[in-house]
């Protein structure tokens, strides 16, 4: 993730850009998993590995299957996702990317994470419904790792509607 923050900063954007192939992004309860510790991060980087050299054009057109589960995130890495977007939010809304974010959290400092994070959204119109978060280093390498698996952009809505409710609802 950072080197990959650093090669957008290099092209003057701010965003991360980790963008999931159709039909394959990330699922709210899959990553609320990970967020608890319920999934081997090892296992996962290896089979990641493996799954970067296929060629995603190339795959069946037909999504990739969903397990539901009626399980989400918490608001603190919410509020780290909602920063962390490749695209605009909506077509009103743009929240540029704070590199620091990225670091501290590498860094194990996941409460100076979410309170960037936090003024980030506030200053581009979220009432977020939180304060502060506390994280310990185990905690904020989740909260990293979880940043790596790309969410589609009505995904990105819908943690934006969850994490507040005033916003504009979800765009078909």
């Amino acid at each position: 993730m950072q080197r990959r923050v650093i090669e957008a900063a290099q092209r003057g954007q701010r965003r991360l850009p980790l963008v999931a192939a159709r039909g394959c992004d990330a699922h709210p309860a899959d990553l609320a998993a990970l967020l608890a510790g319920e999934v081997d991060l090892e296992r996962v980087s290896v089979l990641g590995r493996s799954l970067m050299a296929l060629r995603w054009e190339r795959r069946a057109s037909e999504p990739c299957a969903r397990y539901r589960r009626d399980q989400w995130p918490d608001e603190a890495w919410i509020a780290l996702r909602l920063c962390c977007l490749p695209w605009p939010l909506d077509a009103h809304r743009t929240i540029p990317l704070d590199d620091g974010t990225i670091q501290r959290l590498v860094a194990g400092d996941g409460t100076s994470a979410v309170t960037l994070a936090l003024r980030r959204l506030s200053s581009v119109g979220f009432r977020p419904p939180l304060r502060a978060a506390c994280a310990d280093v185990a905690t904020a390498g989740r909260w990293a790792a979880a940043l790596a698996f790309p969410i589609s952009q009505r995904m990105a809505r819908a943690l934006a509607q969850r994490f507040d409710p005033q916003q504009p609802k979800e765009l078909p």
